[in-house]
């Protein structure tokens, strides 16, 4: 009894350290938010615009992730990434208005990178810095309108981004019908109306109205435009043109857009490489148990294959990354769950595998202004610090997943 009364007290002390240094990182105004419990000296003061760099910071920071094989480096030696996704840091889904979906405050943001630090992540990626079409507040609304509004919340996010060290990785397009919209609202536009209800996944008849995103002339156009759009764009935070600037280290074709002819693949990736010629390409098709050899790991301007898992699976896993690994190219696993069945054997895998280049979290959300936790209903959301028993334990098998990746 002594023992677990002892245990409970270290626990509560414990508890009570973080908290105090939550409340060092954050606005005097704001309840504590992000933890300051990490090896990471890069947080500060909350809310606030992106401090200037210094001119060694900037250098540190121009050196663009490049891959030589199926090795990904970053100034000349092997880089190994670990990472979570945060989708809502250019349109936030679980905080609405009458006009939807609203931009993520900068204390969001902020508190997203920090949390995502704290917990020894090097990349975050973000669906909705590059997947924004069809809806007011989106970078595109309708075909060929663009919003610039929507680019201040983009250009925030990769500026803030850079203040803390961390790379991103963004998707253009989404093969799901989530609030950001995707490959399905390029083929409406365009004359191949959206069956009401359905999506490729569930009728053969949505799908085939998807198809023509890949070979329809006019919609590979309009998505090469937004494309363009984006990337020719000139951060205002940061003086760099989104295609030029080494935060982003890496564009992918799209998410878990399975059913992407490789030509395609190609075809696009080709063209973010005009736009963006030092970052990397992944493709985002192998997704929903799509066979690793149908995908464009043999394309030339291919330089990743994004791999996602729900469930989690050692096997497939460790044969897919093998097979991306012997036609020299890198695999990242893009997305996992950390929620429901124990990810400990798991993290030990994706850790040991040298043919695994990164892996990232699905997926870490933040605390709002008044401390609460943003809540999300997909069943794998957690934050930083946990607000619950289950999320700290997530959070501190992340940390230590991070430790043995980077050690």
């Amino acid at each position: 009894m002594r023992t677990r009364r002892r245990s409970l007290l270290a626990a509560v002390v414990s508890l009570s350290l973080v908290i105090a240094a939550c409340v060092a990182c954050s606005s005097p105004a704001r309840p504590a938010v992000c933890a300051g419990t990490g090896s990471s000296s890069r947080s500060q003061r909350l809310g606030t615009p992106p401090v200037p760099l210094t001119a060694s910071q900037r250098r540190a920071r121009s050196h663009f992730v490049t891959r030589s094989g199926r090795t990904l480096e970053l100034d000349g030696r092997p880089w190994r990434f670990t990472g979570v996704n945060e989708y809502w840091l250019g349109l936030d889904d679980n905080v609405t208005d009458r006009g939807g979906p609203t931009y993520p405050t900068h204390a969001a943001v902020d508190n997203g990178f920090c949390a995502a630090d704290e917990l020894g992540a090097t990349v975050v990626r973000s669906t909705s810095l590059g997947v924004s079409v069809g809806s007011p507040r989106s970078l595109e609304p309708r075909l060929g309108h663009f919003n610039d509004r929507a680019l201040r919340a983009i250009d925030y996010a990769v500026a803030d981004a850079r203040r803390y060290g961390l790379r991103l990785m963004i998707p253009l397009t989404d093969q799901q019908h989530y609030y950001g919209g995707g490959k399905h609202t390029f083929t409406n536009w365009l004359g191949y109306p959206d069956i009401p209800g359905a999506t490729a996944s569930s009728s053969a008849a949505q799908q085939a109205q998807e198809a023509h995103f890949y070979t329809d002339g006019r919609v590979v156009t309009a998505f090469d435009a937004y494309i363009a759009h984006l990337l020719d764009h000139v951060n205002p935070l940061t003086g760099i043109r989104l295609g030029d600037d080494p935060t982003v280290a890496v564009w992918e074709t799209g998410n878990e857009v399975y059913d992407a002819p490789s030509s395609w693949t190609e075809q696009t990736a080709a063209f973010i490489k005009s736009k963006a010629p030092h970052a990397l390409v992944a493709d985002g098709s192998a997704a929903s148990g799509k066979d690793i050899t149908q995908t464009g790991v043999d394309q030339g301007d291919v330089d990743i294959v994004d791999g996602h898992f729900y469930p989690t699976d050692i096997a497939r896993m460790r044969s897919d990354a093998s097979y991306v690994a012997g036609r020299q190219k890198a695999y990242v696993v893009g997305e996992f769950p950390m929620t429901g069945r124990d990810p400990t054997q798991w993290l030990a895998a994706l850790a040991g595998d040298r043919d695994v280049d990164g892996d990232l979290a699905w997926s870490l959300l933040p605390y709002d202004a008044d401390g609460r936790a943003e809540p999300h209903d997909d069943g794998y959301t957690f934050h930083y610090p946990g607000a619950s028993g289950a999320e700290r334990r997530i959070d501190a098998l992340l940390r230590a997943h991070a430790r043995a990746v980077h050690s």
